[in-house]
């Protein structure tokens, strides 16, 4: 592995520099100073700098879009996993390997989070939403 003589290994380096150019090339392009900000301050200010663009959508209006959409986060994550995994020179057992991923009852301010391994969560996703729920988490009746 190359670091740098200070310990930072060249990927940080490579990637800081990608973005350093990307920046230096779009002069008009915003910055969000975050630092020395909690999580949730950033979250914040970076949801303010995109106030517009978020209230502009698009966004899930009912229960069968959050489901839609939570689906397809699942379903993603599952995929770059699998990904991630085969590129491996020995790739290791996905049943082995755990992620999480949301819980899809789409109940509007559910921000659950399941632990499942990626081969059980490519099994579970297999069947129609809400298949991938949280414990104690049910179904939202039709809306």
């Amino acid at each position: 592995m190359r670091c740098h003589p200070e310990g930072v290994h060249h990927g940080y380096l490579w990637g800081w520099q990608l973005i350093r150019n990307q920046l230096d090339a779009a002069p008009d392009a915003a910055t969000i100073v975050v630092d020395n900000q909690t999580v949730n301050q950033t979250i914040a200010a970076v949801e303010n700098h995109f106030a517009e663009l978020i209230a502009a959508g698009p966004t899930a209006r009912n229960k069968r879009e959050r489901q839609h959409l939570l689906r397809y986060a699942n379903e993603v994550a599952v995929t770059h996993s699998m990904t991630g995994l085969a590129r491996q020179p020995a790739p290791p057992d996905a049943s082995k390997i755990v992620r999480t991923f949301d819980c899809e009852c789409a109940e509007p301010t559910c921000d659950a989070l399941v632990d499942l391994s990626v081969s059980d969560a490519a099994a579970v996703l297999t069947a129609p939403p809400p298949a991938l729920l949280a414990p104690g988490h049910h179904a939202l009746q039709a809306e």
